[in-house]
This record gives C-alpha cells, structure tokens and sequence, in this order.
C-alpha cells in the first residue's frame, strides 16, 4: 500500500470542494483511464471515500494517454468531509490517500 497527502481543493468554476488524484499511483493501484469504479462515501463520522474497481462500476476514470485522472468534487468532498474543511478554516484542509490493488481509501488527514 502507498500513502499520498493531497489537500482538498477548490473547483474554481463553481466554489466547490475536490479531491484531484493522477498519475502513476493511480495506474499501480489498476485505475488507468477508461478504467470503471465504485464510490462508496458511507464512513461517517470521521469522514472516509472509498474507491474500488468494478468493470460496471458507475464512475470513469478520465485522462488521456497513460495519465488517468479522478476528479471527485461537489457532494461526495464536502458532505464527506464537512466537518473536517470547516474545521480547517482558514487553513487548507488534507486528505490521506491510501493506494491498494484495485482500491483507493481517501480520509482526514489534518490541514496545512
């Protein structure tokens, strides 16, 4: 398993919340584009999104070549992790991403 912090951003077009992930950990992890995944956001309290590879999955990963990208923005980032961004005011708050074969496990990691 590999670990990443990455904090959680802004979508400037819409003022909300994202959790932006590419590139190689993506690819070890098998979530290379085109590539379908599940999104499982039930781990509250403390805040955790799950991701896990499932052919008929209802998620996409985007990208083009051999650098995938998954955006997770709006709902899923801040009625996840509420309570963690408004605590982080006014700093940045930070997501653990944990990369497993066929998973990716995002919780609250702390602010910058």
């Amino acid at each position: 398993m590999k670990t990443q912090l990455t904090i959680i951003g802004t979508n400037h077009g819409k003022g909300t919340s994202r959790i932006w992930l590419e590139g190689k950990r993506l690819v070890e992890a098998g979530f290379e584009v085109g590539t379908r995944y599940d999104r499982y956001t039930d781990f509250n309290p403390r805040g955790a999104i799950q991701l896990i590879l499932n052919p008929n999955g209802n998620f996409k990963v985007s990208g083009k070549g051999e650098k995938p990208i998954i955006d997770i923005s709006g709902g899923a980032v801040t009625e996840t992790f509420a309570d963690h961004i408004s605590k982080s005011s006014p700093k940045t708050p930070v997501v653990e991403v944990e990369y497993s074969k066929g998973e990716i496990f995002i919780k609250e990691a702390g602010c910058r």
